[in-house]
């Protein structure tokens, strides 16, 4: 006789609906990567230096006023939309800008989790409900 228990009726299904997350945070991060590598096609990088901070009194957020050289070798001076509570660098410190030609002073600091975190944190889950999934359809949970 076929043993018909909640486990045996429950866990398949939870394993699928793993599986099943975990390709929709595939393709959510693929969706995340082609938007990035877009927003990156119309984009230079270069060096920029940190020369200051400028605070906003409200938030108390601190925000970078960076220089850089384009590829013309135009310095352009401009303050970073990303502000933070205290001061992320120290001021001189070297930093990576990407600015379009047609408006420099449009730039952005950029770091790795800045521009990849959301697509490596999307992938991340998948791989994690595809685990789950497998343990779960291979009954080892």
């Amino acid at each position: 006789m076929k043993d018909i228990s909640f486990r045996n009726l429950i866990i398949p299904p939870i394993g699928i609906l793993f599986w099943t997350i975990s390709a929709l945070f595939i393709i959510l991060s693929f969706i995340a990567c082609i938007v990035e590598l877009v927003d990156l096609s119309d984009k230079y990088s270069t060096n920029g230096i940190i020369l200051s901070y400028t605070e906003d009194n409200e938030s108390g957020r601190y925000y970078p006023i960076v220089r850089f050289k384009d590829s013309l070798h135009i310095s352009h001076t401009f303050t970073d939309a990303t502000g933070s509570s205290v001061p992320l660098y120290s001021i001189g410190t070297i930093v990576q800008v990407d600015y379009m030609t047609a408006n420099p002073c449009a730039s952005e600091v950029t770091t790795l989790y800045f521009r990849w975190g959301l697509t490596i944190g999307l992938f991340g889950c998948a791989v994690m409900f595809f685990v789950l999934g497998y343990l779960f359809s291979e009954r080892l949970i």
